[in-house]
């Protein structure tokens, strides 16, 4: 649960689980494991490694196994969340043991619903999503001295790991932080995006007309892509993960960039 700073947007929070593990994605990870490894029949499925570290356990009753079987399962349970990346080793050496693409479906699957920075390859590596020079900039645009900025950068990381996550309102606050900034930069809180990034040069931020028209492009995006700025339409696709992340990149980059050309 968020603390009350983070729902009012006063604490910064991280953009995804990068250096951590939450106790909600372990829990929905172990019960992957659960369903794809061990499965119903414990005996079949049970870890090759396991089976010979405990074979001298064979000639006892099924029952009793299974007693084994158990502690077993609770010791990796207790190890799964340990140390940052533990979780992470786990998912690696257990796609050894079942290669099913269904498996790695839904271990995807998990990590997008808690905002991991990871995602599973086919190949059953786990690999990040976003490099450090990302998720800095998502940091520091939460952090500049311009409160409103603020403000808008934090909303769309709180809606973007909303549980159910709300995209749409994510890519929303994050092109109205760039709006914001560039009313403070003009001195007018009323001018929308497309009109305050013509008037920057008056202020003497000079930006390249390419990316001037870049901007411009998204501030149109989101205000004519169904369900961001206006309710979804009959064929409308709604925003997804990859479009609320490029988004929250982009413009906390951008905000980021228009600081230092003001200093």
């Amino acid at each position: 649960m968020q603390t009350f700073s983070q729902r009012m947007w006063i604490e910064p929070q991280p953009f995804l689980q990068k250096d951590s593990v939450s106790e909600k994605l372990k829990n929905k990870i172990w019960n992957i494991l659960c369903e794809y490894i061990f499965g119903e029949d414990e005996l079949r499925t049970l870890p090759s490694y396991f089976l010979s570290k405990y074979a001298y356990y064979f000639w006892l009753n099924k029952d009793t196994l299974l007693d084994y079987i158990g502690w077993f399962k609770r010791q990796l349970y207790e190890r799964l969340g340990k140390g940052r990346y533990s979780v992470y080793d786990h998912i690696e050496f257990f796609y050894t043991i079942n290669e099913d693409g269904d498996f790695i479906k839904a271990l995807n699957q998990a990590l997008i619903e808690e905002n991991s920075a990871y995602r599973v390859s086919e190949e059953g590596l786990v690999l990040p999503i976003s490099n450090e020079e990302e998720l800095e900039a998502v940091n520091e645009a939460s952090t500049t001295k311009y409160t409103p900025v603020n403000v808008h950068i934090q909303k769309a990381i709180s809606l973007f790991k909303k549980d159910p996550a709300d995209y749409a309102n994510s890519i929303k606050e994050s092109i109205s932080a760039v709006e914001a900034l560039c009313q403070i930069i003009i001195d007018d809180e009323k001018a929308t995006l497309g009109k305050a990034i013509k008037k920057l040069k008056e202020k003497g931020i000079i930006i390249p007309s390419a990316l001037e028209g870049a901007f411009e492009k998204l501030y149109g995006y989101t205000s004519n892509e169904g369900g961001i700025r206006h309710a979804l339409s009959e064929g409308d696709t709604p925003p997804t993960f990859d479009d609320a992340k490029y988004m929250l990149v982009s413009c906390s980059a951008f905000v980021n960039y228009l600081i230092s050309k003001m200093n």
